[in-house]
């Protein structure tokens, strides 16, 4: 019996370090057992512990994002939830959001903000000739991710000292895009202006990270600043708009 006690009195003294060592876990050494279920990001330069972290590099499918710091959530662990709040600093902007991992391996980000130059998005608009100036900020309710690809999304992202530079110099209006996600699984947008000199109207869809795009522009009061640079955008109307229309892969942003 006195034998029986110590062997059960070592097992539970070996579950307290385990457990100790687990609630303690250093950054790298929790990387290196479970980043695979990262993946499509990869995390670099660790420090810190499992709770409270930071990585010199995020990466996703190869693509340099910036810098990253998590705070683990401890209690909903126990019900075997992955949460974490998690802030990125980079190049290319801002982000901190809510993270949730589910049991299929999807994403959920809600109550996440995103701040970025709207230059990022010189690539996806495709106007070689025009520098898209000012900045993005992006209020995303809810967004659940596969992989890199986007399932759905309810927010909204506002360009914010819209302007554009190059072949031609003009100050435009600040632009509203407002995301959903419709039953059938398409991710549909609104976008419209909020007054000033460009006047804008159209819609966007995305679906398995493919993006299209109409928006009619035009110069409100025939701002001749916005008409000039309206010549390098989109095909001219009767009317005097031009309509722009836009297609391609949401990994063009990180290229």
């Amino acid at each position: 019996m006195r034998k029986l006690s110590l062997v059960f009195a070592a097992l539970v003294a070996l579950l307290v370090l385990a457990a100790v060592a687990a609630w303690t876990l250093p950054a790298d050494v929790a990387y290196a057992w479970f980043g695979k279920r990262l993946l499509p990001a990869t995390l670099a330069d660790l420090s810190g512990d499992v709770w409270n972290g930071h990585a010199g590099s995020l990466r996703v499918l190869g693509y340099e994002i910036g810098r990253l710091d998590w705070h683990l959530a401890k209690l909903p662990l126990f019900r075997g939830d992955l949460v974490a709040e998690a802030d990125v600093k980079g190049a290319g902007g801002t982000a901190h959001g809510r993270l949730r991992q589910n049991p299929d391996q999807t994403l959920d980000v809600s109550d996440a903000t995103i701040s970025l130059p709207a230059a990022t998005l010189e690539p996806a608009l495709g106007v070689p000739a025009l520098r898209l100036r000012g900045d993005v900020d992006i209020a995303l309710a809810h967004a659940r991710l596969r992989g890199a690809w986007l399932e759905l999304v309810e927010g909204s992202a506002i360009w914010r000292g819209a302007a554009v530079a190059g072949a031609a110099q003009a100050r435009l209006s600040d632009l509203r895009v407002d995301f959903s996600t419709l039953p059938d699984g398409r991710i549909v947008c609104t976008v419209r202006d909020l007054g000033g000199p460009l006047a804008a109207d159209g819609h966007c869809e995305f679906r398995a990270g493919a993006y299209a795009a109409q928006v009619k522009l035009a110069a409100r009061d025939g701002d001749a600043r916005v008409l000039d640079a309206l010549q390098y955008v989109g095909q001219p109307q009767a009317d005097g708009s031009v309509l722009l229309e836009i297609k391609g892969h949401l990994l063009q942003l990180f290229r």
